[in-house]
């Protein structure tokens, strides 16, 4: 059975929300606020915070972190507004998922870019 959201009394099935702004990862509750994993990444959290030195791993699930939040704010607009995709939202997400995290920066300047459209992800 392919995955749904349910929204506003609709079943809307993941292939009807665009591409563009479709998250990455999708979870049985699609809130990025309700993640399974994310306290998992609160040390992550306050170690980049903190200035200090994160793994390969950590960066890479930051980032996904990052890109599924604003994918999930993209579609959750796009549900509520009848199928309007805001330009704002895929902007971001289009230069959050051009970003190849590889170093702490890389991560900061994800932060920064979604402090640009008013995400924050943290």
């Amino acid at each position: 059975m392919p995955k749904q959201i349910i929204a506003r009394g609709k079943i809307i099935p993941i292939e009807d929300i665009p591409e563009a702004i479709r998250p990455d990862n999708w979870f049985e509750n699609p809130d990025w606020r309700y993640r399974i994993d994310r306290g998992d990444l609160q040390p992550m959290m306050e170690t980049l915070f903190s200035g200090g030195s994160l793994s390969e791993e950590s960066i890479k699930r930051l980032a996904q972190y990052i890109i599924d939040y604003a994918a999930s704010v993209a579609t959750a607009t796009y549900i509520y507004s009848d199928g309007k995709i805001l330009e704002y939202n895929a902007e971001c997400l289009r230069r959050l998922r051009e970003i190849d995290a590889k170093t702490e920066e890389d991560i900061h300047e994800m932060i920064n870019i979604g402090m640009d459209y008013a995400l924050d992800f943290f």
